[in-house]
């Protein structure tokens, strides 16, 4: 199942890698500078946000388009809205999965975060 094109897919990239990006500096600051446990969890935002990118584009599928029973392969640079119920929910299910398995990841990651020892 795909809801997107080229143009979709290249700014999920760019979503990708910038949550990877902020993530890595995120991690890298807690290296240099003190910081708690608590304040590590923050990373959980960047995390989610690079991992939806990616997670979008392996999927060829938009969680939003999808969510709101849209499709869009840039033809028109347009949403186009489907029509057919069963495909709606097909959407819909797809783009629970994908939401999902991202806050999973995202979760893992910052778990992980959390309980690495950083030493003094």
């Amino acid at each position: 199942m795909c809801n997107i094109g080229p143009h979709e897919i290249n700014r999920n990239w760019r979503y990708g890698w910038i949550g990877l990006s902020s993530s890595l500096l995120f991690i890298l600051i807690c290296f240099i500078l003190p910081s708690s446990p608590l304040l590590r969890t923050l990373i959980f935002f960047p995390v989610l946000i690079g991992t939806l990118g990616f997670l979008q584009v392996i999927f060829h599928f938009c969680i939003t388009l999808g969510f709101n029973g849209f499709f869009d392969f840039g033809i028109t640079s347009s949403e186009r809205q489907s029509v057919v119920h069963e495909l709606r929910s097909q959407d819909r299910t797809q783009a629970t999965l994908i939401l999902m398995l991202g806050i999973l990841i995202t979760i893992a990651a910052t778990l992980a975060l959390y309980y690495f020892p950083f030493s003094p």
